[in-house]
């Protein structure tokens, strides 16, 4: 039997990140394809076989485990969509081994569909290349608009796909309140294909959900598709250490909905918990990441970390930057934080950031309520030959009018020019203090300054924003010219410090203080 996830109760931890699986269950029965006379011989239409093994399996109530669909080594042809019609785990030998292939090019074919939980471990579902837009999928949840999807959960492990306009499309029902559980994406190759002219084609499409992680994938476009990974309306999302190349768009496209005509808005949504993308490489696509708020949504915080993004070949202006975040209408980002990328080779700039109006034809209660971005934090983020198609235009990072708050940028590598004049208040390279532990001092900061021995002592008081939080917190190093002559500091609380020299001497000093 081919290999499976930890079980259901196992908890996946990496890069930090904590999801409750689903995933390998005790299986109520385990289905075998060629049982239903499927073959496995890349040229047998397996449709009718595959159909009516997942049918068996479903037509028993399963209460504590699902049943399992599983394809032995071989390549099953298919010349139309597979309907799973209860939740189940599909497995094979490796997505190398056990491929199920797609023979009929013709609009909106999928592979699979299902309204219920699924898992997918160690499988293909490939066709040949498209070079039109037909709207084909490998996998798709939702095509059931009435079918509810609260609590439902979808795995993808070692999963591969190729060849189709999109390779899984999964959906809940709506925005707001019928929400899927959770999506996991990881150690899976998809590769996507659509006709010229940026046709709408992306490996993972996502809708109206609670929880997605997407790590340790490739997945790559033709050059004419959208983007790697698009997601609407999904409230906590990890995208980590995966490889993304050669898209006609942003390689990642994160928005809170309501996106298009037609929209309606809620009064306000705050069951948003954060975005992070971090430690991919996004290489040859025309954005790297494109983030977007609307209505009265609140997101915590966008976390942009340790990410490389190169040789991005847009020429076209209204894209600003390689990375673009804008908040809409009503909607509130707290943070957008950026560390420890590396940006290089780029037709545009690197970072912009805006607030922008949205239309009530949006759904928009105020057209004329800009978003609003709070804070925005760049630390060790390096830029290298940008706005190559624009020489000059295009700064490292940018900001338009509105409501942006607050910004702060520390060790910004490359020497390249800034612009933040957008946001209300600006802090460039401030001063960093770590712990012994290497965690930042709240409140810290430098107190430089000088005195005078008065018959060997003399007490400095610290007034203002100098001050100190207790005498634990700071420490005071002195010195002066005369080196016979012995300094020792005492620290007396968070407001002073006393300077005593030997022999009871005379003698002016300089000190330095450091802490919070």
């Amino acid at each position: 039997m081919t290999r499976c996830l930890p079980p259901s109760t196992a908890l996946l931890r990496k890069a930090g990140f904590f999801f409750l699986l689903a995933s390998c269950p005790l299986f109520a029965r385990t289905f075998d394809v060629t049982d239903y006379g499927a073959l496995g011989n890349a040229s047998f239409d397996n449709t009718t076989a595959i159909q009516n093994a997942a049918n068996s399996a479903c037509t028993t109530s399963y209460t504590t485990a699902v049943p399992s669909l599983y394809f032995p080594r071989g390549q099953y042809n298919v010349s139309n969509v597979v309907t799973l019609p209860c939740a189940l785990y599909v497995h094979g030998d490796g997505p190398q081994a056990s491929i199920i292939f797609h023979t009929n090019h013709s609009a909106a074919q999928k592979a699979f569909a299902t309204d219920f939980s699924l898992t997918m471990v160690d499988i293909a579902v490939n066709t040949t290349p498209l070079t039109t837009d037909l709207g084909m999928a490998a996998v798709v949840r939702g095509s059931n608009s009435a079918a509810t999807s609260v609590g439902q959960t979808f795995q993808f492990i070692r999963f591969n796909s190729a060849g189709f306009n999109f390779g899984l499309i999964i959906s809940g029902k709506d925005n707001y309140t019928d929400l899927f559980d959770t999506l996991v994406v990881e150690d899976c190759d998809i590769r996507t294909n659509t006709a010229t002219g940026n046709n709408v084609s992306n490996p993972i499409n996502i809708a109206n959900g609670k929880k997605v992680w997407i790590s340790n994938n490739t997945l790559t476009g033709d050059g004419n598709g959208d983007h790697a990974v698009y997601t609407l309306a999904v409230r906590e999302i990890r995208i980590a250490e995966n490889r993304m190349e050669h898209y006609a768009s942003s390689a990642i496209k994160l928005t809170s909905g309501t996106f298009g005509v037609g929209a309606v808005c809620p009064t306000i949504n705050n069951d948003y918990l954060g975005w992070t993308v971090r430690n991919n490489t996004i290489r040859s696509a025309f954005q790297a990441v494109a983030a977007y708020t609307y209505c009265g949504v609140i997101l915590p915080v966008l976390n942009l970390e340790d990410n490389v993004i190169t040789e991005n070949p847009s020429a076209y202006a209204p894209d600003y930057a390689a990375v673009f975040v804008q908040a809409n209408c009503q909607s509130i980002i707290r943070h957008v934080n950026s560390s420890g990328n590396s940006y290089s080779n780029l037709g545009i700039g690197g970072i912009v950031l805006l607030s922008s109006v949205q239309s009530p034809a949006d759904g928009c209660a105020d057209a004329l309520a800009k978003g609003t971005i709070e804070d925005f934090t760049s630390a060790n983020d390096s830029f290298k030959n940008i706005s190559t198609s624009f020489p000059g235009v295009y700064p490292a990072i940018n900001s338009g009018s509105g409501n942006l708050l607050r910004a702060a940028v520390t060790n910004l590598g490359g020497g390249l020019p800034i612009n933040l004049s957008g946001f209300q208040d600006v802090q460039t390279n401030p001063t960093s203090l770590l712990s012994e532990a290497g965690t930042p001092l709240q409140n810290a900061h430098l107190v430089i300054g000088n005195g005078t021995l008065v018959a060997g002592s003399s007490t400095i008081s610290l007034a203002g924003g100098a001050r100190f939080t207790a005498v634990d917190t700071y420490r005071c190093t002195v010195s002066n010219s005369t080196t016979a002559i012995a300094l020792v500091v005492t620290n007396v609380n968070g407001t002073s410090f006393t300077v005593t020299g030997t022999l009871g001497s005379s003698d002016p000093f300089n000190f330095i203080c450091v802490g919070n």
